[in-house]
């Protein structure tokens, strides 16, 4: 009976989506998942996830219970049923995401204040005052402040990310010269981070950007990344160099390009190959 239902609901989103004039790309973007997921569920192959069944049946023009049913009709009263049922398990689904990031970031927070009285308690044992332990403290606190984002943030947690970065990159390294007394430790790794940090966020720009070109080719973007790349690498290089007032090492740079290049070049090439065989098994089907 389960598999009959499930054979139903993929015709009738196949069916809903072509009287709609959606190609399974246009689904695919109104709910944020790739079109061969979309496929699958045409074919019966899976079904949509929980959370996916009250936007799907908004974007088709049909009732949750209708989608679930496999058939347009559905009462009333079963159509509240089940919109309740699924708003349920999308906030129980929620609320259990959020008790889970709320247990790790204990458990880290616990972890990371170990570890620094451990080092702590070796450093001085060992020597006698606090010396190499203090990089690890400032580390630690550094890379909490990193993680809070991840576990905190509930949207844009790659933005909250990148800013957490940016406030803290130059107190830590800052810290890090005092403490190892080298000040080219706090220039030379600040003008590294900076350049870093400035292109993390171009890069996230133009990805949310391409994201609707994009959606669903991972090789495509993997290829604009790797190319995306090559003008980071040419500015820490001549940035290092400066600083150190050492020449840049141009056979190193040029195989580094080259092999960046010829990287991007294989990801375009699959992408091109998978979405030619894509069209020619459309055009089959």
């Amino acid at each position: 009976m389960e598999q009959n239902q499930s054979h139903q609901m993929g015709e009738l989103i196949a069916r809903l989506r072509r009287e709609r004039h959606m190609t399974q790309k246009d689904l695919a973007a109104q709910l944020g998942v790739t079109d061969k997921a979309v496929s699958k569920w045409e074919r019966n192959l899976s079904c949509p996830d929980v959370a996916l069944l009250l936007p799907l049946s908004d974007a088709l023009g049909i009732t949750a219970s209708e989608l679930l049913r496999g058939e347009r009709q559905a009462s009333e009263a079963e159509e509240q049923a089940v919109r309740s049922a699924l708003l349920y398990s999308g906030k129980s689904l929620l609320e259990r995401v959020q008790q889970a990031k709320r247990v790790i970031f204990l458990i880290l927070s616990a972890a990371f204040l170990l570890a620094a009285a451990v080092c702590l308690l070796c450093d001085y044992c060992t020597a006698g005052h606090l010396s190499w332990s203090w990089i690890v403290l400032i580390s630690l606190l550094y890379a909490l402040g990193m993680a809070l984002p991840l576990l905190r943030a509930e949207k844009q947690v790659m933005r909250k990310l990148l800013l957490a970065a940016s406030a803290g990159i130059l107190p830590y390294l800052g810290g890090l010269s005092l403490i190892l007394r080298q000040p080219m430790v706090f220039w030379l790794g600040g003008c590294i981070a900076l350049l870093s940090l400035l292109w993390l966020w171009a890069v996230l720009r133009l990805l949310l950007r391409l994201a609707p070109r994009l959606r669903g080719r991972k090789r495509r973007t993997t290829g604009i990344a790797l190319l995306l790349t090559l003008p980071l690498a040419w500015a820490i290089q001549a940035v290092c160099a400066w600083l150190l007032r050492e020449p840049a090492v141009l056979a190193e740079g040029w195989i580094s390009t080259l092999s960046t290049v010829l990287a991007a070049a294989a990801c375009f090439l699959w992408d091109a190959l998978a979405a030619r065989r894509k069209g020619e098994n459309g055009e089959r089907a």
